[in-house]
């Protein structure tokens, strides 16, 4: 009996041991630091470096179903060594594993239909729950849930279309958008035709968005399928008053839009714009011919946001060889610091940085940036800033760029606004030599 008894305690423990491995736990070893947003239609990456031991944040939308993969016959990738991947979601519960997926030999692949709407962490490991520095690209494969017809994901929320203009949500382009014409929308009488006069086609069930121009020009990739009839959906841009709709000025016109395309916003065939920085303007969506479909977008460019590091507490913190796209447009200078190396903060942004006892160069001259920017450093802690340096024009142009020295374990602040009252998209990018090095391991 003791015998038995010690066998039963020995299998326990073995099985105990193994399930283990099928749920692979790398803590907070980000890379990229950023969260990625599938693209729909292929299949993509968020970096082409991964290390086991690493994870990957990606946005979801709950409704859409979600491939990741190691394997070659899924996405056309394979791994030097035998992966296991494991989902989970920010909270750390457990949401889909595979390894050894059939027909992948020792790579793996999930297939995921997500019931949720937020970040979850692709967690990449060797099996068993191994890490190393071997690199790899894990592909990310993302299709829209619903059906023709069948928006019903889409149609809730407080950044759902609004009926009616003066409704209409403001929305972050930044992040990727989903939305269907079959929400029940009615259009608007009157004038010299339903809905906008403006409007280059004929509307309706039509609605409405909002959104903030951080450029003078925005270019949305977009993609519209699960159409009921195969007819597809008619967008449009608009400047003017929400109350007087048939006065309206379109500036930008897709019609129809089906499959997959680009929409440039102003296109050039209305109105004598480009956009004004830090102007609201209208998104309308119409199906065409009342056509009932599922539609996405996602902005390469030029989008305001309401920046969540719009305070120093909530600063974004940096690596070597980061990059940030934001702006100044909706930001405050509730918190602004005080002047700095003969400059005076306006609204702006934070970051920080801790340092290694490497030589930092913070810049804004970089593709992304479209006005004058400031940047400061300092020391301290929030509510005791230390002024290290400031700049204003040693970039290309009007942009900025200022390095430093860092003090290993040191917390510096960074913050970033416009000169004088100047607003406009940012692009901020770190760089680090000698000592920055050592954290190879964390940033690849």
């Amino acid at each position: 009996m003791k015998r038995l008894t010690q066998s039963i305690i020995f299998l326990v423990a073995f099985f105990s041991v193994s399930s283990n491995y099928s749920q692979c736990n790398n803590g907070a070893n980000f890379y990229p630091t950023s969260a990625y947003t599938p693209i729909t239609g292929l299949w993509s990456s968020a970096t082409m470096v991964n290390w086991a031991g690493e994870v990957i944040k990606v946005n979801v939308i709950s409704g859409d179903v979600y491939e990741f993969s190691t394997c070659s016959a899924y996405g056309g990738v394979s791994a030097t060594y035998d992966t296991e991947l494991t989902l989970r979601d920010d909270a750390g519960n457990l949401l889909a594993y595979n390894n050894d997926y059939t027909g992948c030999g020792n790579n793996s692949y999930i297939n995921w239909t997500s019931t949720i709407t937020g970040e979850v962490h692709l967690h990449i490991n060797e099996f068993p729950c191994a890490t190393n520095s071997s690199a790899t690209e894990v592909m990310i494969y993302r299709t829209l849930g619903g059906g023709g017809g069948g928006g019903t994901n889409y149609c809730s929320g407080a950044n759902a279309p609004a009926d009616f203009p003066c409704s209409a949500p403001s929305i972050d382009l930044t992040q990727a958008y989903y939305g269907s014409t079959d929400c029940n929308y009615t259009v608007d009488a009157g004038g010299t035709d339903n809905g906008p006069d403006n409007f280059c086609g004929s509307s309706n069930n039509d609605s409405w968005l909002q959104f903030t121009a951080a450029d003078d020009t925005i270019v949305l990739d977009w993609t519209v399928e699960n159409c009921a009839n195969n007819q597809g959906v008619q967008f449009a841009v608009f400047d003017g008053n929400c109350w007087d709709q048939d006065n309206m000025v379109e500036i930008a016109c897709e019609n129809p839009a089906l499959g997959s395309g680009t929409f440039t916003i102003p296109d050039g065939s209305f109105g004598s714009y480009p956009l004004t920085i830090g102007q609201d303007y209208f998104v309308y969506i119409d199906g065409w011919a009342g056509d009932l479909c599922d539609y996405y977008w996602e902005a390469q460019s030029g989008i305001a946001i309401n920046p969540d590091n719009d305070s120093c507490d909530n600063a974004i913190i940096l690596n070597c060889g980061d990059i940030d796209t934001s702006n100044n447009i909706l930001a405050t200078s509730n918190d602004a610091p005080p002047s700095c190396g003969g400059l005076i903060t306006g609204a702006g942004v934070w970051y920080k940085y801790i340092g290694d006892g490497s030589d930092v160069t913070l810049s804004t001259s970089n593709n992304g940036t479209n006005f004058d920017t400031e940047i400061f450093v300092y020391s301290g802690s929030c509510s005791n800033l230390n002024c290290i340096g400031s700049d204003n024009n040693s970039g290309s142009g009007t942009t900025s760029e200022i390095t430093f020295t860092s003090s290993i374990g040191i917390e510096y602040f960074i913050y970033v606004d416009g000169n004088g009252s100047a607003t406009g998209q940012f692009e901020l990018s770190i760089s680090c030599t000698n000592a920055c090095n050592a954290n190879a391991g964390s940033w690849n």
